[in-house]
């Protein structure tokens, strides 16, 4: 049997786009799921990869009572689920993903960083995005970064352990395929 592998994005579209065929290869090792919102573009990316998905809807603003129900729906889908291996990013997913993934003992919990809000951030709100990404990355066990760029923010603000940083690649996002995202008009308009 195939361990199984649960992948979580907060933007359905980035299944659709940034990781196009890699989850039907990744697929003929795991019994992948894909969760996200939106259910449109989550039955379009089950049809081409032939994987399953779940819609599921993370709030992205910090809103205390939407987020423990978001955790406790998270808990609930990884109790009903059993991954052996959970990947994930954005901040705010991450946060409440990684800690849901943590509460349900979920071995593997991987996590890629594409950007550091709080290098931009200043006052209260860089305060509270460096205490939730030093609390997520705790949580967490391998930590890919898709910038070499990145690793001396992490250092400099001890985000994270040497060990759990690696790279992905050459300073990419999976090797995206720049000439055929600015052609995409779909992709145009979600950024």
């Amino acid at each position: 049997m195939k361990p199984r592998l649960i992948r979580i994005t907060i933007v359905p579209i980035s299944l659709k786009i940034f990781l196009k065929d890699q989850l039907k290869f990744i697929n003929r090792y795991f019994y992948i799921v894909c969760v996200s919102p939106g259910r449109n573009n989550l039955e379009d990316v089950r049809k081409r990869e032939r994987i399953r998905t779940v819609a599921f809807k993370v709030v992205r603003k910090i809103t205390p009572l939407q987020n423990i129900i978001s955790l406790w729906k998270m808990i609930h889908l990884l109790y009903k689920k059993k991954p052996a291996i959970i990947h994930t990013y954005t901040l705010k997913a991450e946060a409440i993903d990684i800690l849901a993934t943590w509460i349900a003992r979920v071995l593997h919990r991987l996590y890629i960083v594409t950007d550091l809000p709080v290098v931009k951030a200043k006052g209260k709100k860089k305060q509270i995005l460096l205490w939730i990404e030093k609390f997520t990355y705790a949580c967490t066990i391998k930590i890919y970064l898709n910038s070499n760029k990145l690793k001396p923010y992490f250092l400099e603000y001890t985000l994270a352990t040497k060990h759990q940083l690696k790279t992905i690649g050459y300073n990419s996002k999976n090797c995206i395929d720049i000439v055929y995202l600015n052609q995409t008009e779909k992709f145009q308009k979600a950024i």
